[in-house]
C-alpha cells in the first residue's frame, strides 16, 4: 500500500496522492493519460482504456519534489518545491501522457505556489522571489 499520504485529489475516473517523500502515485481510469504514466511505464491493468486499481508511482515527478497537487476530471497538475507546474491528461483537444512542465516565459521569473485543476481550466497563482511564498493563497 501507499505509506504517508499528505494530500489527496479526485477527479470522476481518476485518484492522485503525494507522499511524505514527495512522490505522486496514481490510479483509477488510464484514459487521456490521466495516470500520468508513459506507456512503457504502466503497469498491468493500467494502459489506455483500461483501468489501475492500485496506487502506482508517477515516475517524472519524483525528481522534481512535488509539494501539492490538484486533480479533475480530465487532468491534474502539480506544483514542485522549485516552483514548476506539471500538468498531465487531456487538456482543450491536446493529451499529455505524462507530466508536462508548464512554461510560464510571460512571468518574468516568478514560480508557481499553487494550482489547482477543474473540469474546464487550470488556475495556477505564481508569485516573485521577493515575495510571500503564496502559504496565504489558500486551498482548491
Amino acid at each position: 500500500g501507499v505509506r504517508g499520504v499528505v494530500q489527496a485529489s479526485c477527479g470522476a475516473q481518476h485518484s492522485v496522492a503525494l507522499t511524505d517523500d514527495a512522490r505522486v502515485v496514481s490510479w483509477g481510469s488510464a484514459e487521456g493519460g490521466l495516470l500520468g504514466r508513459k506507456r512503457g511505464e504502466r503497469r498491468a491493468g493500467a494502459g489506455e482504456g483500461s483501468t489501475a486499481t492500485w496506487p502506482a508511482v508517477v515516475p517524472l515527478l519524483t525528481e522534481h519534489r512535488p509539494v501539492s497537487l490538484s486533480a479533475s476530471n480530465h487532468h491534474t497538475v502539480a506544483v514542485t518545491a522549485e516552483g514548476e507546474l506539471f500538468l498531465w491528461g487531456r487538456v482543450a483537444a491536446k493529451t499529455y501522457a505524462a507530466p508536462t512542465p508548464v512554461r510560464g516565459e510571460q512571468l518574468g521569473g516568478a514560480r508557481f505556489v499553487r494550482a489547482c485543476a477543474t473540469e474546464w481550466y487550470t488556475l495556477a497563482v505564481a508569485v516573485h522571489s521577493e515575495q510571500s511564498d503564496g502559504g496565504a493563497v489558500g486551498e482548491c
